[in-house]
């Protein structure tokens, strides 16, 4: 049976800023029914285990009174061992707007929520994210759900790592009842559950082909190497990781197979700022993973691939970028050793600002446009501060328009913008640093745009001046009307005196898409946009000229995004009934995947296929395991040397470190087949493949164990292992890896011993 729904209506909220207000509009609902009114993800990445560590209505604990519905989460120990949790990602449990961050709250401070953050959510309510430690958004900033905003902490009035999180009505502060997807409702205090907060993931996945092209995900999402914790022991008050360079490598990442493009994976960048998730796939990918993912030297992917300058495929990363020129995959430097978006500051990215370069690099054009980060005149290549001035900047050259610079205002988006950073390019860079910019018309408000009135390019600055681009020609002129907030783009007509030097006495085609204003182009600076163009659903613009966009225009009607909320739901991956749920009510949802029962009694995996129906069992991989795995009739194929588990032998083989000095020279067996101790030097029966690697091959039956020792001079591995540790020991018994725990002597202080069940 279907739920009913309420109709919901619109209404305004103001939002009472510092230094300007805003208005925003949110369907008004009952918002004391909680139950099934709103349905929201637990507020981390997904397939994190999170626990209750207090309830709603804890009489004994601080939720009673105004905070009963209030909800604290934190992390077992036996998870994730103490303290770390510390610098978890915490994620938006829903869309919204940032309407309040409080900052320069110390750990355990004993004051209040410490830092927090407040997001106003469509239906009206405030969701307030207390007691973090770093804060990765800005107030007046657009997040959608599931993008990271900012990291597990212990300030202001908490006695451990744990984020205390609750909704109010807007401007009141009562919390209401909250209902979590994965609770089914309220999160109960004690019980321990996963988000399913898939939000990047999600979006991802479906606005870059889908099932088709990427395939299903092989396995959940997760940490790509296991989790680092933040470590901040230096006494300092800066919320900085003192291990930033290994706390950056934690990368979030879902890996996909089955796709036309090959194997590939969604990366999301979680603790270094980004707001969506990006792909890498086919040989971009095997190489990445060859070369270990995030230590690797292309580091995290920081967009999506695309053409270069010389016709390659390129995909950038914070360490460089990868070339395909259709017969082998190469990595690059950046030209002068800095990404998009890299500080001069340690650490040399920052997660509240780094990643909107990066935005800003590939609205641009990435580098066929763009060129790449290049030190001018004295100044870094990477991102600085204008001297003298709050604002940021970072130069680029060497693409078709030259050199141009890419600035951000920390204050726009508290100043009405959409905190992004924008790009200062061609005439307007020009004309810029010639009439000392900064200082006369401060940062740009909004990226450049084809004025409605006259059909020139135009650029607005926060001191409310524009500049008019025409063939080569900028003409400075002010706003009509003021605007206010100061980052509102276009808010009144420019005021430039344009003489009439143009020699043509036809209208202009500005972009060469072979339509004029006169001909109906409605953005004459855009050549995707003019009469007779396919309207692309999703990307705001109307592309057609038809006077709709997107889900207005009647060609989009089909598009998943647009569908209007039914009675019945859509095998799609959308909430077609505005139920809060998706394919609710097909057998399963498009994309997901669950273990089954393979032919041959192994375990497999089943993915729901774009019909929301379970497709066959696919059996795993083969693995070297006595076992057919994958279901083929045949045992172990693909191993170089299958074992026989019939087969006694043991093998046991050592590798030394790099630049190893001396030979190994003894060893001790005890409890073999015999019984009885067996001595010999290493030669009777172990092979030295060079002087610092050795395999020996004994036969060994179950119920017995083995102890030996390996010296190098004076040095005993087993008593003194932390100086040789990253020398490799394998012991093999039966095609199943052993590890060697240390048995006491009387000579050498221990030996190696492993028992064989």
């Amino acid at each position: 049976m279907k739920r009913l729904k309420a109709k919901a209506r619109q209404v305004w909220y103001c939002v009472i800023l510092t230094f300007a207000f805003g208005c925003y509009h949110a369907p008004e609902q009952n918002n004391d029914l909680g139950g099934d009114a709103y349905i929201r993800r637990l507020p981390f990445l997904p397939n994190i285990e999170v626990y209750v560590s207090q309830g709603v209505n804890d009489a004994a604990g601080t939720h009673n009174g105004r905070l009963s519905q209030a909800i604290d989460f934190s992390f077992p120990v036996s998870v994730w061992g103490a303290y770390g949790d510390r610098g978890l990602p915490i994620a938006a449990a829903e869309g919204g707007i940032i309407v309040e961050v409080v900052t320069g709250f110390a750990d355990s401070s004993g004051s209040g929520f410490g830092n927090y953050i407040l997001i106003l959510y469509p239906d009206g309510r405030v969701g307030r994210y207390a007691h973090l430690r770093e804060i990765f958004v800005r107030r007046g900033e657009r997040v959608r759900q599931g993008q990271v905003i900012g990291t597990l902490g212990n300030s202001g009035f908490s006695t451990g790592p744990h984020l205390h999180y609750d909704e109010m009505n807007f401007g009141q502060s009562q919390t209401l009842p909250l209902n979590f997807f994965e609770a089914h409702g309220v999160p109960q205090a004690g019980r321990v559950y996963a988000s399913r907060n898939t939000g990047p993931y999600d979006r991802a996945y479906w606005e870059h082909g889908g099932p088709t092209m990427l395939g299903e995900p092989s396995e959940e999402a997760g940490w790509f190497n296991p989790y680092i914790p933040c470590v901040d022991d230096d006494g300092d008050a800066n919320f900085i990781c003192d291990n930033e360079n290994a706390y950056r490598n934690n990368l979030h990442i879902l890996h996909l197979r089955g796709g036309s493009v090959g194997r590939g994976a969604i990366v999301y960048d979680a603790l270094g700022g980004a707001r969506t998730a990006v792909i890498i796939h086919g040989r971009m990918y095997d190489w990445w993973m060859t070369h270990s993912g995030p230590s690797s030297s292309l580091g995290a992917p920081i967009g999506m691939e695309y053409i270069d300058s010389q016709g390659d495929t390129r995909q950038d990363g914070d360490g460089g970028y990868l070339t395909w020129n259709e017969s082998e995959v190469s990595f690059h430097s950046w030209q002068d050793n800095a990404a998009p978006g890299q500080t001069t500051a340690s650490p040399c990215w920052d997660n509240a600002m780094s990643y909107l370069f990066v935005e800003a690099y590939s609205a641009l054009g990435h580098e066929i446009l763009a060129g790449e980060p290049k030190a001018q005149f004295g100044n870094p290549a990477q991102v600085h501060a204008w001297s003298g001035t709050r604002y940021l900047v970072q130069d680029f050259d060497g693409g078709s328009l030259n050199w141009l610079a890419i600035m951000y205002d920390p204050l726009n988006a508290e100043y009405g913008g959409e905190n992004q950073a924008i790009a200062l390019s061609g005439d307007f860079w020009e004309y810029y640093r010639a009439h000392h910019g900064i200082t006369n018309f401060g940062a740009p408000i909004s990226p450049a745009f084809v004025d409605s009135a006259t059909g020139l390019e135009r650029m607005d600055f926060e001191s409310r001046l524009c500049l008019m681009a025409r063939r080569g020609q900028v003409f400075q002129g002010s706003q009509a009307v003021s605007p206010s907030p100061d980052y509102f783009q276009n808010n009144g007509a420019c005021l430039a005196d344009i003489p009439d030097t143009d020699p043509d006495p036809e209208p202009e085609d500005l972009d060469n898409d072979g339509y004029m204003i006169s001909d109906g182009d409605c953005d004459d600076g855009n050549p995707n946009v003019h009469p007779g163009s396919e309207e692309n659903c999703g990307d705001s613009l109307d592309n057609d000229c038809d006077g709709s966009t997107d889900c207005s225009d009647s060609a989009c009607h089909s598009f998943p995004a647009c569908l209007a909320p039914t009675s019945d739901e859509v095998c799609d991956g959308a909430d077609n009934d505005g139920d809060g749920l998706s394919d609710e009510d097909f057998t399963c949802r498009a994309g997901t995947h669950r273990d089954c029962a393979a032919s041959c009694g192994t375990t497999g995996v089943q993915y729901c296929n774009a019909s929301c129906d379970w497709d066959s069992c696919f059996a795993p991989d083969e693995i070297c395991d006595h076992i057919d795995n994958n279901c083929d009739g045949r045992i172990d194929e693909g191993c170089e040397s299958p074992p026989d588990p019939d087969d006694d032998a043991l093998l046991i083989r050592f590798t030394a470190p790099a630049g190893f000095v001396g030979e190994i020279v003894y060893y001790d067996w005890s409890g073999l087949v015999s019984g009885g101790t067996y001595r010999a030097p290493w030669d009777e029966r172990c092979a030295r493949t060079s002087a610092s690697s050795l395999e020996c091959e004994l036969e060994q039956a179950a119920g017995t164990f083995v102890e030996f020792n390996i010296v190098y001079g004076s040095t005993w591995a087993c008593a003194d292992w932390p100086a040789v540790s990253t020398g490799a020991l394998e012991i093999m018994w039966r095609g199943t890896s052993y590890l060697a725990e240390t048995e006491p002597n009387g000579h050498e202080g221990c030996n190696y011993k492993v028992t064989f069940l």
